[in-house]
């Protein structure tokens, strides 16, 4: 389990994730890997919304992708990095501070689907760490600037949970920042 010590570095780490930057805090959550996010978010009287547009049949919305504000020190955020961390819950996201709700809401809903060579669209799961870990690096120019339009960094564990990835956009370029969990308990050990 992570120490409060922890958490409460990851969660600064997260909330600026470059020097000079910080902003609002969102994560996107994975209903497939958690189940009830609706009714926790519910209960916490929180804002959140789900990535499917429109009417959706409730047996989808128990799998479907959740925005939710997270703010750092909050409860939400202290039960993401808890009881999500190293299971692949999903990402963060930090944003322009005040920026509207739906307007990130709406950003993430653009990459839901993806068409193949095929001409086939399907499914993306953008939001799982296995799959932005390989695909944001791979990004050309032209995907790098639609994916970062609005978020300033998309942040996720790295494999095993043992490192923060926090890709940001340089030049037109994303670059990935590790930051590895021993180098809290490294700062506070000097």
């Amino acid at each position: 389990m992570m120490t409060h010590t922890d958490q409460s570095q990851l969660e600064a780490a997260i909330a600026s994730p470059a020097e000079g930057v910080s902003g609002d805090v969102y994560a996107i959550l994975d209903g497939a890997m958690v189940r009830q996010l609706p009714d926790y978010f519910e209960d916490r009287d929180a804002p959140f919304g789900c990535l499917f547009p429109g009417e959706t049949d409730p047996m989808v919305l128990t799998r479907a992708p959740w925005l939710v504000r997270a703010e750092p020190g909050g409860e939400i955020m202290a039960w993401i990095l808890q009881e999500g961390w190293a299971r692949n819950w999903g990402m963060f996201a930090v944003v322009l501070r005040d920026t509207p709700f739906d307007a990130v809401l709406d950003h993430f809903r653009k990459f839901l689907q993806v068409r193949l060579p095929d001409e086939r669209l399907v499914f993306f799961r953008f939001y799982d760490p296995r799959v932005q870990r390989l695909f944001l690096p791979s990004c050309d120019h032209a995907q790098s600037f639609e994916l970062f339009a609005l978020p300033l960094a998309w942040i996720c564990e790295g494999e095993g949970g043992d490192v923060l990835l926090i890709h940001t956009l340089a030049a037109g370029t994303v670059k990935v920042k590790k930051v590895p969990l021993d180098s809290f308990r490294d700062s506070i050990n000097i």
